[in-house]
């Protein structure tokens, strides 16, 4: 199993979404705690991956 750190700045950008948004990307983070590899994801530089959800990207390493 894997574990969640959010950096100050992605908090911040989660609090200003919609719940509807929010939901949606609360949903995909709760995924990839269990599958850090999903179908879609992209592998950017490094550790870094992205996956997107709806218009929005979420980056992670």
């Amino acid at each position: 199993m894997y574990r969640l750190e959010l950096t100050s700045q992605a908090q911040r950008q989660l609090d200003k979404l919609s719940v509807a948004n929010l939901e949606r990307i609360v949903a995909a983070i709760q995924r990839l705690i269990d599958n850090p590899r999903p179908y879609g994801v992209k592998k950017l530089r490094g550790p870094i991956y992205r996956i997107r959800v709806g218009d929005w990207r979420i980056v992670y390493a």
